[in-house]
């Protein structure tokens, strides 16, 4: 049976039981709504946990999500698609971040971090690096290697706040 065909209430319960399923709790992790969107379902889950990874609540909905595309252009086709989108809510990490933004404010803006170590644990190591003048990285490097990995984009000394509350209380720097 195809997401599309169900009607709205009946899928948002069967999300909530998947996630419910893996341990997220509808009223302390997030809010679901699953509305007509002309031909197609839009599914909105906004996670409002800041201890919640938006990671873990897409691989357990990715499966609801239905695109028909076109198979020779590849275009995605109108009508009978379910999307699922997932965001964190508006300001959610401003209230856990505010005792480290003093600290971030002065390592983004300041050149003497640049491409230096500003966090480790056992795994890996969190270089910043500026890319440009309004761009700087955070550059994950795991114990021993010389290669970066992963890196994340920062904008703003609020985006490395975020970044060092999210490596102190989970372990990773992504959400």
């Amino acid at each position: 049976m195809s997401y599309y065909t169900m009607p709205n209430k009946e899928l948002s319960k069967i999300i909530r039981e998947s996630l419910k399923d893996a341990g997220f709790s509808n009223r302390k992790d997030y809010r679901i709504s699953v509305k007509s969107a002309l031909y197609d379902t839009a599914v909105n889950i906004t996670v409002i946990n800041p201890l919640v990874r938006i990671s873990e609540i897409e691989k357990i909905t990715s499966k609801f999500s239905e695109i028909d595309y076109d198979e020779h252009t590849q275009e995605i086709l109108a009508g009978c698609n379910v999307y699922v989108h997932c965001q964190y809510d508006y300001g959610i990490f401003d209230e856990v971040t505010a005792p480290l933004l003093p600290v971030a404010k002065n390592v983004f803006n300041s050149e003497k971090y640049d491409g230096r170590k500003i966090a480790e644990n056992e795994k890996v190591e969190i270089h910043l690096i500026k890319i440009n003048d309004v761009e700087k990285r955070l550059a994950v490097f795991g114990k021993g290697e010389k290669v970066s990995g992963d890196s994340y984009i920062l904008h703003y000394a609020e985006d490395l706040a975020v970044a060092m509350w999210r490596f102190k209380n989970l372990g990773t720097i992504y959400s």
